[in-house]
């Protein structure tokens, strides 16, 4: 039986903030607001700040448009909250404020129900940008979500939608969807709350925004009927699922047409739009011809978003010269779809690939063909498997000083031959420019070279989080090559997130047990890495390899790993559970630096330097100390450190820090400290314990 809805649209696309191009100063210029309203439901969207006046600091007034935006003023490096009684609300953390600062601005957005008939309500605010992973402009905003079904106000979800192309311009989204029906009268609580900028933003973070930062806000409301499992289930029966190609339907206006044939997208493609939105409702194909040709979208359009509803866009390559998929200015977004091309696509990569010349954003897309990039590129949640028979890199970039960003990608390459990861070519690029490359949570999965190699006068900055690279056959260690003949312009290479050597630097001996290691290591191979062993003896006591390297990749350790003696050790991805009998980290008279990165320790006690010093460094990067049974420092709690040593971004759950000596700096940068995490020293004379913090620790 279709269900009988009475529903209500109201929209409001407000122009929030703007930037002026001096440094992040951010000012405003105008407010648009557009509503619209069916059956019996009215509500409207409120836009609020505090009145400024210290006897009526609880007391709200209409947000004020005109403001300008600098980067805030607070200490250290989190920003403070308000006590409770500072709160709109006194106590009620739904109303939770910053602490009073000038440069942080309230911006408090909540739905009142103007009508006589209860309503299901969402909000979808846009951020511009990157906002939900950048460091830039930062929002205060609920995730309040009920436990109780019968609280009214609270949300029952908070979806995040990235990377939407709305009028051009990229936007992460944020969906709150209210638990409870809106009673006649009432007025929900805030979602978005407050906007401030980071205190270290400068004037060429701040010139990513243009001239203008926008904030956009809609608001959906649907009348309560039977039938619906809830306000989700209500709100997407009214409107769809709240996701990046219905969002920009929302935002533009734009009309979606729908595609079955190749004959319909090419018309829906070439129509003169602002935003044209497609709908396939069918496997299609578009011709792509040489250079330039075929460009979709008309002079006056600025984004296309091709919603593929899972079915497959062949782009049919009819010359066999450079073919190139480009638009006349717009940025393309395809969303839930699979892509590949036919025809003319043998031989190298500017035939091979599926060529980008244009901005593009692909959303839940499976290409079986290699992609290259002219300009910018935004990949959410995309994988990449082409069984191409000759060397093929997944991805190549011409650096035309555009930004590409893969965020929770798949590059599976293992079934082409020779298959590779990521190039920055810049192969018929005449005048290079550098490249900004951001990857976060992708694997890659490659037969030759590293994950990515970099081949360019102007170097490239590539900014790496939580890159799986293990199964990189030839190199499962550093994610960023250099191309060797673009020795001289290394320095112009920045890795942020990971390391990088220049191609044929280092020779790396690649072992999947430990007994291949050391007969690696005897043999005399300088740098060996082994990956996804189980260590469940310790074969390393007793040999002495001052002057070499060992890597472990995803490999798990139940043994008492003492006295291993090597210059430098990195530990990635590595799970420690080694009793609390056993030390799961025992090493003295290292030579180089000792690494952790991303490394789990369940058991097991850690001692460095204890007997002789580590001359290099000690850090421990994102690394997660798990509780466990005993409180003694000497039992699989313990961390015994000799030598300096940071500890950056990681989770202590009442493990206990115990340092060699009171000078002894040990620095704790961005850590989260659950239980405590008591840090203790010794004087080294007469072994006696001391509690508190050793006077030279750092915690940040």
């Amino acid at each position: 039986m279709k269900k009988k809805l009475l529903t209500c649209l109201s929209i409001a696309l407000i122009a929030a903030l703007a930037i002026t191009g001096t440094m992040a100063y951010f000012t405003d210029t105008e407010s648009v607001t557009n509503v619209m309203t069916i059956g019996n439901i009215d509500i409207v969207l409120n836009e609020q700040q505090r009145v400024d006046d210290a006897a009526n600091q609880h007391e709200l007034e209409a947000f004020e448009q005109a403001m300008t935006l600098m980067p805030a003023a607070y200490e250290g490096t989190s920003i403070p909250w308000a006590p409770a009684d500072e709160w709109v609300v006194p106590g009620d953390s739904a109303w939770k404020v910053v602490a009073d600062n000038g440069d942080v601005h309230d911006k408090f957005v909540t739905v009142t129900n103007t009508g006589s008939n209860e309503a299901y309500v969402r909000v979808i605010v846009a951020y511009e940008g990157d906002a939900i992973n950048g460091k830039d402009i930062h929002i205060v905003h609920n995730t309040k979500t009920s436990s109780d079904p019968a609280v009214a106000g609270e949300f029952a979800a908070t979806d995040y939608i990235e990377n939407v192309i709305i009028d051009g311009t990229r936007y992460d989204l944020i969906v709150y969807t209210y638990a409870e029906p809106v009673q006649p009268g009432e007025t929900t609580i805030p979602s978005l709350k407050q906007v401030y900028m980071d205190k270290t933003t400068t004037q060429e973070d701040a010139a990513k925004f243009g001239t203008t930062y926008d904030i956009l806000v809609l608001s959906q409301a649907v009348q309560t009927a039977s039938g619906f499992t809830d306000a989700v289930d209500a709100l997407d029966s009214a409107f769809g699922v709240a996701d990046a190609a219905n969002a920009s339907v929302w935002f533009t206006g734009a009309t979606p047409v729908d595609a079955a044939t190749e004959d319909e997208l090419k018309a829906a493609l070439s129509a003169d739009e602002k935003n044209i939105v497609v709908n396939l409702t069918d496997d299609v194909t578009y011709d792509v011809a040489a250079w330039a040709a075929n460009g979709m979208g008309g002079a006056s359009t600025e984004s296309i978003v091709i919603n593929g509803n899972g079915h497959t866009i062949t782009f049919n390559q009819t010359n066999s010269d450079w073919n190139n998929i480009v638009t006349n200015g717009a940025t393309l977004t395809i969303v839930n779809a699979n892509i590949t091309n036919s025809g003319r696509n043998d031989g190298p990569w500017n035939r091979h690939d599926l060529n980008f010349a244009c901005d593009v954003v692909l959303t839940n897309v499976n290409s079986d063909k290699a992609l290259a990039f002219k300009a910018g590129a935004t990949l959410t949640n995309v994988t990449i498997d082409d069984a191409n028979t000759s060397d093929t890199y997944a991805i190549w970039i011409q650096p035309n000083g555009q930004t590409v960003t893969l965020d929770g990608c798949a590059i599976d390459m293992i079934d082409c031959t020779d298959g590779r990861g990521i190039k920055i070519d810049e192969q018929y690029v005449a005048a290079p420019a550098k490249v900004t490359l951001n990857v976060k949570d992708t694997t890659f999965k490659t037969e030759e070279k590293g994950a990515i190699l970099v081949k360019s006068a102007a170097g490239a900055e590539i900014n790496l989080e939580n890159v799986d690279i293990s199964d990189v056959a030839v190199d499962p260690v550093y994610p960023v090559w250099v191309d060797e003949a673009s020795a001289a312009h290394a320095p112009l290479v920045v890795v942020n997130g990971g390391t990088k050597i220049i191609e044929g630097a280092i020779t790396l001996t690649v072992v999947d047990s430990v007994e291949e290691t050391i007969a690696a290591l005897d043999a005399g191979a300088t740098n060996v890495a082994v990956k996804n062993a189980t260590v469940n003896a310790n074969p390393f006591n007793g040999h002495y390899y001052k002057d070499r390297n060992i890597h472990f990749v995803d490999c798990t350790f139940t043994a008492n790993m003492n006295y291993m003696y090597v210059n430098n050790a990195t530990f990635t991805n590595c799970t420690f559970d080694c009793g609390s009998a056993n030390s799961a980290v025992h090493y003295d008279e290292l030579f180089g630096d000792l690494v952790f990165d991303n490394c789990t320790f369940v058991s097991g006690k850690i001692q460095i330097g204890a007997n002789k010093e580590v001359t290099g460094t000690v850090t421990f990067n994102n690394c997660d100390f798990v509780e466990t049974a005993s409180t003694s420092i000497w039992a699989e709690k313990g961390i015994r450190v000799y030598s300096p040593a940071e500890f950056n971004n990681c989770e202590f759950n009442n493990r206990v820090v115990m340092a060699g000596a009171a000078d002894l700096p040990i620095t704790f940068n961005q850590c989260t400290m659950n239980g405590g995490a008591p840090v203790y020293y010794t004087d080294n004379t007469d072994g006696i314990i001391r509690g508190g913090n050793i006077p030279s620790v750092t915690i940040q």
